[in-house]
């Protein structure tokens, strides 16, 4: 059998497609054969075999034990093993934790947990005294081994009963292994703090029976887990990159165990806390040099920039920044932390933070790239509520915590350290750096984002800081900044985030080369940025600046309807929506080129609910605009209609249905005759025989605005049969009514109300 079993395994590694075709059928015959699991697990542990065909064989096995080992596997196909098959393989499989190739432990731990997961604690109950023991006694192979076992088990199969029962063994050895260095590996340290880490899962899962158990339990072991941890983020090695890298995966689970810790169990941390920050925060300034060499400055260097430890498994070293990033700022809200902010006058501290900060949002090479040919991708990542996460988003979310917390102290720090970083940026580009922009585009994405914060505090005598200056002698410039788009498009946003702030000379000015942008530049990170600096402008300045360039934003805004999607159609859709509120004579001037367009963008993407959300509010503005409403509702009205009447998706019929409401809630009163003699009919039937919620609930609110405006028409209304089209709106309300239609009770409230005003 184990020939058999062999030849076979070795024949599926072929490059043939027959030959490994005919293999992979020999082993599903192989399968029926009790000794067949044997001899996978004699494979598995054989120092004589190529360790290709062992870790071939330890797949197989975990694949075999999925569908062959217990009848309760959801995947059970059978025969199982008897007793004493079972017997062998476990202790075969237990033997490979022990193995020098790191690749049989971790394909070993794999098997011996997916037994585990079948057999333990019933048919193999000492199997936890053996991965303790191995943890005392045994070697690093056999540690290492175990604790990818252990890792499984805690994650996925330990009882409240057995937790109580093993972690009081468990727990010092892991302590011990985690501070042997040199013996251990950084991974199987690591893997001891995630063990840890799973233990403090459980206890909060177990907090809301037993929040009487969990303190005492914690108390006595967190000092000595607290201690060892700030030594090890105390300790960093220099010049050995590789030692450097591993030292920060084991680094990256101790914060990640922190982070929990604050969130969880804040008063048990709290004394602590100062003493873990320190290292925690002087790593983020040691780190920021690796960072801005690695990920920011221009570079022909192609090289990797994340690091596979002894098990494979990536560090990257962004994840680290993202752990100590939200630990300092999970650490700046404690009132421990307070002693760190007491230098009132002076805010040292702030000052420090901001700095790094500042430095971490600076633009990376590769968001460079990718950002200047994507420009979905640009939309997504700059946007303010970006769920993207990147160590600039991270940074930003810091400085958020910061102005949450300290408000005043906080901006001066952010204009005195931006001050002095557009000054050494300066210094930095006559002296031929060309990544000097970087820090000074990253320093107006900072003020920007706290613009209205920012303004109120200057306006208020609270902050000190020359913005006019700013404007003036870096703005303007950067505007003109043809050559380095990322930073002429972050001065366009700039100018819009300060619109009200604007004097009337430069807000002219500003809206001026925001159009020209918008229009003539074919940079996309410079027309993103002009898009969302027009929305900025029309939101905040007065009508007189933007009106004269209504016709070009429509025109630009309409040209680039044909060539966006996704995140940038979006974009592109909400700029248009502020556009058209601008004058509605000049609005209904290009009803004939906007209307077709937002139509076909709506027909391409009907069940699209952001681009359905904006279309809704185009449809409610035209609607709205007088001079467009009767070109534009003709134009709409037969595709809706259309849609409803012979389409058979329900997301597109109730997308339909909410663009017809918007039509009819900004229409006149009385509606078209159109309105109620072809459209309600269509709308009425369908209600009466569909019993999908979402075209239910669209309808009822369509139903409400056709009451609203034009419920005499509707009363005066009848088919063939003589019934009147209240008829039939009571009908539907009836329908409603029944029981089973009770979810969408709120939407008919509003329908029944509307009726009863408008009958009586």
């Amino acid at each position: 059998m184990d020939k058999a079993a062999y030849e076979a395994l070795s024949l599926v590694l072929s490059s043939d497609p027959n030959v490994r075709l005919a293999a992979e059928a020999r082993l599903k015959e192989l399968e029926k054969l009790p000794e067949y699991p044997v001899s996978l697990a004699k494979m598995v542990v054989s120092q004589e075999i190529d360790i290709s065909y062992r870790q071939s064989a330890a797949i197989n096995l975990k694949n075999y034990i999925e569908t062959h080992w217990s009848p309760s596997n959801s995947k059970f196909i059978g025969p199982e093993p008897n007793f004493e098959i079972k017997a062998v393989v476990r202790e075969l499989a237990f033997n490979g934790l022990s193995d020098p190739s790191s690749k049989i432990r971790v394909a070993s731990a794999y098997v011996v947990s997916k037994i585990a997961n079948n057999d333990w604690p019933e048919y193999w109950p000492n199997l936890l005294d053996l991965l303790v023991s191995q943890l005392k006694s045994g070697s690093p192979y056999q540690v290492h081994g175990s604790m990818r076992v252990l890792n499984e088990f805690f994650t996925n199969d330990i009882t409240e009963q057995q937790f109580s029962q093993v972690t009081p063994l468990l727990l010092p050895e892991l302590s011990r292994i985690l501070q042997s260095e040199g013996i251990h590996s950084y991974k199987t340290r690591g893997r001891a703090i995630t063990i840890f880490k799973q233990c403090i899962e459980i206890l909060v899962m177990l907090k809301e029976e037993h929040p009487e158990a969990i303190e005492p339990f914690l108390k006595p072991i967190l000092p000595e887990w607290l201690q060892v941890f700030s030594n090890i983020l105390k300790k960093r090695t220099i010049d050995n990159e590789e030692i450097e890298n591993e030292e920060y995966g084991l680094k990256l689970e101790i914060v990640k165990c922190l982070n929990y810790l604050i969130k969880h169990f804040p008063k048990l941390i709290s004394d602590y806390l100062l003493v873990l920050l320190e290292p925690v925060w002087l790593d983020l300034v040691y780190q920021r040099d690796r960072f801005i060499n690695m990920y920011v400055r221009p570079s022909d260097d192609d090289g990797i920039n994340f690091y596979q430890d002894s098990d494979g498994d990536v560090i990257g070293f962004e994840y680290l920044l993202f752990a100590q990033f939200e630990f300092v700022g999970l650490s700046v809200r404690k009132q421990a932390a307070k002693a760190l902010f007491e230098d009132n006058e002076k805010g040292g501290f702030l000052k420090q933070i901001i700095w790094i900060i500042i430095s971490y949002m600076q633009m990376t090479e590769e968001q460079v790239e990718i950002w200047s040919s994507d420009a979905n991708q640009f939309v997504a990542d700059d946007d303010d509520e970006t769920f993207n996460y990147s160590v600039r988003v991270a940074a930003i979310d810091l400085l958020q915590i910061l102005l949450d917390k300290f408000s005043e102290q906080a901006l001066q720090a952010l204009a005195d350290t931006t001050k002095h970083l557009i000054e050494e940026s300066d210094k930095a580009r006559v002296a031929g750096d060309t990544g000097w922009w970087k820090m000074q585009e990253a320093c107006l994405k900072a003020i920007g984002y706290v613009s209205d914060d920012f303004l109120l505090a200057i306006q208020d005598s609270k902050v000190n800081f020359d913005l006019s200056g700013l404007f003036e002698h870096v703005v303007f410039n950067h505007i003109a900044a043809t050559g380095i788009p990322f930073l002429q498009g972050r001065a366009i946003v700039f100018s819009s985030q300060f619109a009200t702030f604007l004097s009337e000379e430069f807000a002219s000015r500003y809206v001026a080369a925001t159009v020209e942008a918008i229009q003539r530049i074919e940079s996309i990170p410079v027309k993103v940025s002009a898009l969302r600096a027009l929305q900025n402008f029309c939101r905040h300045l007065d009508t007189q600046y933007v009106a004269p360039y209504q016709s070009n934003i429509i025109e630009a805004v309409a040209t680039l309807l044909n060539v966006t999607s996704e995140d940038s159609l979006i974009l592109v859709l909400e700029t248009l929506e502020f556009a058209i509120k601008i004058n509605n004579e000049v609005t209904a001037g290009y009803e004939h080129m906007i209307g077709p367009l937002i139509i076909d963008v709506w027909m391409k993407n009907p069940t699209d609910h952001l681009v359905v959300s904006v279309i809704t509010d185009l449809f409610e503005s035209l609607a709205g605009n007088t001079a467009a409403y009767s070109s534009f509702q003709a134009r709409a009205l037969p595709s809706l209609v259309n849609i409803i009447n012979n389409v058979t998706d329900s997301a597109a019929i109730a997308s339909a249905i909410d663009l017809i409401a918007s039509l009819v809630k900004g229409g006149p009163s009385p509606l078209p005759s159109s309105y109620v003699e072809h459209i309600f009919p269509s709308l009425i039937h369908l209600m009466l025989i569909h019993e999908d919620r979402s075209i239910s609930q669209s309808g009822e609110v369509c139903l409400k605005y056709f009451i609203q405006k034009d419920c005499g028409h509707i009363a005066q209304w009848t088919d063939t049969s003589g019934k009147t089209g209240l008829d039939y709106v009571i009908q539907y309300i009836a329908k409603a009514l029944q029981p089973k239609e009770s979810e969408s009770a709120g939407f008919l409230g509003d329908l029944v109300v509307k009726l009863i005003k408008k009958v009586i």
